[in-house]
């Protein structure tokens, strides 16, 4: 196994189980039950987590891919940049799921406005963070799937990432 794989690997693991969290969580708070709740922040705090370790594993995956045929440096930026943008998001999400599972415990009976306000925040960084996932997901594909670069290609404005199409070449 070498660095790609194993990116590969892991970067499946937060782009599936965020949104799922997700969903969980916001099921756990229409349905009212605490146990569920607590449960599905947990359940968010690891699939949000488990971006750091898919992050981590893109320099050794890009040292793989670099030199093949039809990769293009330009998308392997455009991945890592968003990439980071995903990891920052997805790690502020944990965070807020944990203090959520921590203020949760801490409450007893009806939420109150901290609680509420945790409960947003999470729901609103699990959004931000699950899309930049898939943005970060989309990029990385592109790079050495030919079968779908060429529609990425085609909706990309001239000078943009993933294939500078029409953008100035000196």
């Amino acid at each position: 196994m070498n660095g790609a794989h194993l990116h590969l690997i892991l970067n499946h693991i937060p782009v599936i189980a965020l949104p799922l969290a997700l969903v969980f969580f916001v099921h756990s708070l229409r349905k009212g039950n605490e146990s569920s709740r607590r449960m599905a922040l947990s359940v968010l705090a690891i699939a949000a987590f488990s971006a750091l370790p898919a992050f981590l594993t893109g320099e050794p995956a890009e040292e793989v891919v670099e030199h093949l045929p039809g990769v293009v440096e330009s998308m392997i930026h455009a991945h890592e940049e968003a990439g980071e943008v995903a990891m920052v998001l997805s790690m502020i999400t944990g965070v807020l799921a944990l203090g959520g599972l921590f203020l949760e415990r801490l409450s007893s009976g009806s939420p109150g406005p901290r609680l509420r306000l945790s409960r947003i925040a999470v729901v609103a960084s699990s959004l931000m963070a699950v899309a930049a996932l898939g943005i970060t997901a989309s990029r990385g594909g592109v790079i050495r799937h030919t079968e779908i670069r060429a529609a990425a290609e085609a909706a990309s404005t001239p000078g943009d990432v993933p294939g500078d199409v029409g953008g100035d070449h000196d």
